[in-house]
């Protein structure tokens, strides 16, 4: 039985099962009581009838030793209060011929939580006139994704239908903000104005993120446009990325030079440059950069896309892609026949890759179901490489950033024609300096 089900399920999927230590069913009849308790007894007058309200259903256990039903859930009244939260199951087997009883009980909590959405894949900075990216992931009470729903997304104003998997990706126009920090909500469906001491009330999700203001001196910025998707191997996939500069900072020069570099593992993998337009300075520009998927820039790819302007300023930005744990050498392993008798032979087919070093193992398929975790797979693998991601200044376990030399001036209020002018801390401001510090490679590195 589930875990955990909601107040407005209209059915509870019970299954009693009986099974010798050894492995085999157990034969015989099965009776099966599930029960909502009353959160204090009504009586004591009534026996277990004054406890809770139970449905009880008795049958022959089948092959595997089980009895399984669907139970319709009105009779437990899950939206009402005045009963505990969770609904019992109590199993009991009569063995077929010894009449040896086995019981086992288990519990499946009620939430009145009817969905919860959390944001994912957010940037924590916003640059003014370049639109900002996400995704959000709704999930009912017990967790499961909801598709098919509608997300409203405060600041856009717009509302996003979830995919099967319960999730939505999102993007705001920011042109005409201005502001050092925004708050960005993401809601379901509006609270109930119904509330009853003696009903469960039903809560809808929503959920906040806040974003601040990315620095740049004369407000050029640019963005790589994130991908919520995993890139699959042996694809050339396309990454766009979006700026702006302004003309104050590119002064007379009509054509821009953008560098790029590819990492993963701890390593540049790949760079080169991109020469394009420097636009209007209002409105976005955009070009995209192909990069190569194959196993060298998996399981994490990071790229990072900067350029220095005439005035001196450097513009930067990085962002993370998901790759697929694959690798360079293929290999394909079938036996034949698939099946067959104890005692019989097997002939195992392997064919790889021109050059590949093969390793066979042959093991029952007992011994993957007590330890899964012994099983050879593409994440099992990647997960014994030593470095998968790099970020800040830290070598081989010690931190060797240098001390700033030049702290910033103390934040003190300015006097100016009788009016007292507070600064704004910069506590939270993205910049060019902290997008090349997490995308450094460590010192000493090729």
């Amino acid at each position: 039985m589930p875990k955990k089900i909601t107040i407005q399920d209209e059915e509870l999927k019970v299954a009693v099962c009986g099974l010798y230590t050894y492995g085999p069913p157990v034969p015989g009849l099965v009776n099966v009581r599930v029960c909502r308790r009353f959160s204090q007894a009504r009586s004591d007058c009534y026996g277990r009838e004054g406890e809770a309200v139970c449905e009880e259903f008795t049958g022959k256990a089948d092959s595997q030793g089980c009895v399984s039903s669907v139970v319709k859930t009105k009779i437990f009244q899950l939206k009402r209060n005045g009963y505990e939260m969770k609904i019992e199951v109590e199993g009991k087997i009569t063995e077929e011929g010894t009449g040896v009883e086995l019981t086992g009980t288990d519990s499946s909590e009620i939430t009145g939580t009817m969905s919860k959405i959390s944001f994912e894949q957010v940037d924590s900075h916003y640059r003014p006139g370049i639109p900002f990216f996400g995704q959000v992931k709704l999930v009912d009470g017990t967790d499961a994704p909801i598709a098919n729903e509608r997300i409203q997304i405060s600041m856009g104003g717009n509302k996003y239908a979830t995919n099967k998997t319960g999730q939505v990706w999102f993007s705001i126009d920011t042109v005409n903000f201005t502001d050092t920090s925004i708050q960005i909500a993401a809601t379901h469906k509006s609270e109930l104005n119904c509330y009853d001491s003696t009903w469960v009330t039903p809560e809808y999700g929503s959920a906040h993120h806040s974003v601040t203001r990315f620095y740049s001196p004369s407000q050029s910025f640019l963005k790589i446009e994130p991908v919520p998707q995993t890139f699959s191997c042996g694809s050339s996939v396309g990454v766009r990325v979006h700026y702006i500069l302004k003309p104050e900072a590119v002064q007379e020069q009509k054509e821009i030079v953008f560098y790029y570099l590819v990492m993963a593992k701890g390593g540049i993998v790949s760079a080169g440059t991109e020469e394009h337009p420097v636009g209007d300075g209002e409105l976005v520009q955009v070009f995209e950069l192909r990069v190569p998927v194959g196993p060298e820039i998996a399981p994490l790819a990071r790229v990072l896309v900067y350029t220095t302007l005439p005035s001196g300023e450097v513009v930067a930005n990085s962002e993370d892609f998901k790759i697929e744990n694959c690798f360079a050498n293929k290999v394909d392993l079938h036996f034949s026949p698939v099946e067959g008798l104890p005692a019989s032979d097997a002939h195992l087919q392997v064919r790889a890759s021109p050059g590949s070093l093969c390793a066979v193992r042959a093991v029952d398929k007992s011994v993957l179901l007590m330890k899964p975790e012994a099983e050879l797979s593409p994440s099992s693998v990647y997960d014994l490489l030593p470095v998968k991601d790099i970020r800040g200044y830290d070598y081989r376990g010690h931190h060797v950033e240098e001390e700033d030399e030049n702290p910033c001036v103390s934040l003190s209020n300015v006097i100016l024609n009788g009016f007292i002018y507070t600064p704004v801390s910069p506590d939270g401001e993205g910049d060019a300096f902290h997008i090349l510090k997490v995308s450094a490679r460590p010192p000493g590195s090729v």
